[in-house]
């Protein structure tokens, strides 16, 4: 039970950074060492 909650941590946790470079990556278009920062 301990490792499937784990397991459902780690993919969460993939997919929040997953969707955190997707929105990095679309809002590149305006200028801003934010987007360099974050990477």
């Amino acid at each position: 039970m301990m490792r499937r909650s784990l397991q459902m941590l780690v993919l969460m946790l993939l997919v929040m950074v997953l969707v955190r470079h997707l929105a990095a990556t679309t809002s590149g278009s305006k200028p801003g060492p934010d987007t360099a920062s974050d990477a």
